[in-house]
């Protein structure tokens, strides 16, 4: 999901519902017991920025 941030438009926030956002959901609470670097995936943000883009964009 990380690396659909190299892609997102800034302008743009996709509607979720149902099982996807419960998925997205799901994902991203557990995602903050695990460390991901960010860098590694071409990102030049922090795992902390990198989440709070990925709620903005799709809950």
């Amino acid at each position: 999901m990380f690396r659909l941030l190299q892609i997102v438009d800034p302008e743009v926030n996709i509607e979720t519902e149902g099982l996807v956002r419960e998925s997205i959901e799901a994902f991203l609470t557990e995602v903050i017991s695990e460390p991901v670097r960010t860098e590694q995936l071409g990102l030049q943000i922090s795992m902390e920025d990198a989440l709070e883009i990925l709620r903005s964009k799709y809950l």
